[in-house]
């Protein structure tokens, strides 16, 4: 897995009206030599009236469609009115549960 394969699923499959995926592998014991843990924010109205597990469940399904694996992901699935909202807090971004 890595950051541009990442953005070429995300590209192909969602609409996103903000989008941001980064390589937090240095951050990890495991992973400070290789891509494999992430971090991502990702913005679409076709998450509306979706849970967030079904959200996720959304993106990983897309994944795997492109054979891409997932290691070690962070994320966060927000609708456009979601996202607005949460940008008024600090820090609107997922934080790795590894830092």
């Amino acid at each position: 897995m890595n950051k541009k394969k990442i953005e070429q699923v995300v590209y192909k499959h969602f609409s996103p009206s903000f989008f941001e995926v980064e390589d937090v592998s240095h951050l990890h014991k495991h992973g400070k030599s290789e891509e494999s843990h992430y971090s991502l924010s990702l913005v679409d109205s076709i998450f509306e009236g979706m849970s967030f597990v079904r959200r996720q469940k959304l993106f990983f399904e897309k994944m795997k469609q492109e054979g891409v694996e997932v290691y070690s992901i962070s994320m966060a699935c927000y609708t456009p009115q979601e996202w607005e909202e949460k940008k008024k807090t600090k820090n609107p971004l997922p934080l790795c549960a590894g830092v």
